[in-house]
């Protein structure tokens, strides 16, 4: 699958739709991601789901999704025989955060001033 097809199918609204009524479910209706913080936060912030599971669905289906779009498939995210609504449920309880916390980037360090470095030239004895 090309970058592009990966980025068609992020942001194909009728998969958008399914990965978001999916992950609402598991959230709802799955008592050990119910009982998780991410769970508690998905009831309360639905969309979060598109961040979170999105991508890692889009990947782990990208090669049903690209022969479906070079085949003509006009909805392919909407369509159950592209990407099934077993293998969304499997995508989305593979990925289901452990935490809530996204941790801090990694601080840049800018480089220190200092003397420049000298370059010395071998002398041939002159």
């Amino acid at each position: 699958m090309t970058y592009t097809t990966i980025n068609q199918a992020v942001n194909d609204q009728e998969l958008i739709d399914r990965v978001v009524a999916a992950a609402s479910k598991e959230a709802w209706a799955n008592p050990d991601y119910a009982a998780t913080d991410y769970g508690t936060r998905l009831r309360t912030y639905p969309d979060d789901a598109i961040g979170t599971f999105v991508y890692a669905i889009a990947i782990d289906n990208e090669a049903d999704y690209e022969y479906a779009v070079n085949n003509g498939n006009e909805h392919p995210g909407s369509d159950p025989g592209v990407i099934s609504d077993a293998k969304i449920q499997a995508g989305i309880q593979a990925h289901w955060p452990a935490s809530t916390e996204v941790p801090p980037p990694v601080p840049l360090v800018a480089p220190t001033p200092g003397e420049p470095a000298v370059v010395t030239q071998p002398h041939n004895g002159t």
